[in-house]
């Protein structure tokens, strides 16, 4: 009876998981849909005009869809969270048969949601990866996306429309304990890592770490809801507090 019991819970945890991940509505917290010019598991950028499909498949979709390389909206160069990272991955498996698979994930590498498998069994690898796309684009509900922001959102656009609208005539500059860079303080030292930089002290101590983006001079703080981002030669601290966003400017030394 306690096996039988314990097997219950496992298969409705099991169940729970699943649904986290097959469950496509979070999609629409989504403002935009990003689409990586280059997919891993093929040689070159846009191969068999995969990635073209891809990015064409979300448009007639009503999604706002951009290369992972080309200009930004600037709401998203600010704020990479508005975004949901779409790839395309190779399922193997099945005799003489393309497969493939569409993901998401957030702008922290969170996988939010995983289509069913597309599949086609023509020769030529261009029709066969093409019509494997569709078919793995036709098993989830794209059709009903509708962009509905979380309400943290919602906070963070009206706060970005005040900031925008008014031009106060005194800047108000908002401490963030611990990033306090007036031009009296020393700057932070950038140190290569892999996938970004440190940044440390004169100490030295690790102040944060910069995780490095598909965008020039932007980078996500790890641990933080919060990126850091080049504007007008200065660099700016930007963080999600939910209710609002905070800014500081920072002084790096690369």
């Amino acid at each position: 009876m306690k096996k039988l019991i314990i097997l219950s819970l496992v298969l409705c945890f099991s169940f729970q998981v699943e649904s986290q991940v097959s469950n496509g509505s979070e999609i629409n917290n989504y403002k935009y849909v990003v689409v990586p010019l280059k997919f891993s598991f093929l040689k070159g950028e846009n191969t068999y005009r995969l990635n073209t499909l891809t990015k064409y498949l979300f448009k007639q979709n009503n999604f706002s869809a951009f290369y992972d390389k080309e200009k930004l909206p600037e709401d998203l160069f600010k704020d990479r969270c508005l975004a949901i990272y779409s790839d395309v991955e190779d399922v193997k498996g099945g005799f003489k048969k393309t497969k493939l698979q569409v993901t998401f994930t957030d702008c922290y590498g969170n996988l939010i949601f995983t289509s069913d498998v597309g599949s086609s069994g023509e020769n030529k690898h261009e029709v066969a990866h093409q019509e494997a796309l569709r078919d793995a684009f036709s098993t989830f509900a794209i059709k009903t996306y509708k962009y509905s922001p979380r309400i943290t959102d919602v906070a963070v656009e009206k706060e970005t429309v005040k900031t925008l609208d008014k031009k106060p005539k005194k800047e108000i500059v908002e401490t963030i304990e611990g990033l306090v860079n007036t031009p009296d303080s020393q700057a932070f030292y950038a140190q290569k890592i892999d996938n970004g930089y440190q940044l440390v002290d004169a100490d030295p101590k690790i102040v944060m770490i910069l995780l490095a983006t598909s965008a020039a001079d932007v980078y996500l703080v790890k641990d933080k809801n919060a990126i850091v981002y080049k504007e007008n030669d200065k660099w700016i601290y930007s963080e999600n507090l939910q209710t609002s966003i905070k800014k500081e400017e920072i002084r790096i030394k690369f």
